[in-house]
């Protein structure tokens, strides 16, 4: 990425923060509280429970990482992302081969380079503004490919 260019940088939403604190942290608490205070329970609940707790844990903890770490890198040269590992990926806009969306997952697929794939989640803030610059910097072809 050049360095004379000016970088925006989008992330998530904090709800993502906010969803990820109360499935992480709030709600495994509560379930504690709620095995503690019942008491004797049928071994075939204890492990329902143990297994809703270890299963909001993770998924909260996931909503935190991905609020803290992910990013989006966006100039006139390139488009990039930091991922949960902290690994930066980037992509130059000339390079950019493919593009598509899915609607599923709700995310921008762009691949390009030497088999360099980057996701854009639609739960990005400023998500507009990766749009407008994907209006601005992609060829026309790759845009229409995405809009049509």
């Amino acid at each position: 990425m050049a360095s004379d260019s000016p970088t925006k940088m989008l992330r998530h939403r904090s709800s993502i923060l906010v969803v990820g604190i109360v499935s992480g942290i709030i709600a495994p608490a509560v379930l504690l509280f709620v095995l503690l205070q019942v008491g004797l329970i049928s071994n075939a609940d204890l492990a329902i429970l143990l297994m809703m707790l270890i299963f909001f844990i993770l998924a909260g903890w996931m909503m935190i990482l991905e609020y803290l770490m992910f990013r989006v890198f966006l100039s006139k040269d390139s488009v990039g992302v930091r991922n949960l590992l902290g690994k930066d990926k980037f992509i130059q806009w000339d390079d950019i081969h493919h593009i598509s969306y899915s609607r599923i997952w709700g995310w921008v697929v762009l691949k390009g380079g030497e088999n360099v794939v980057i996701r854009v989640s639609i739960l990005v803030k400023d998500f507009q503004l990766f749009l407008e610059s994907l209006e601005q910097f992609l060829p026309k072809d790759l845009y229409n490919d995405l809009i049509g």
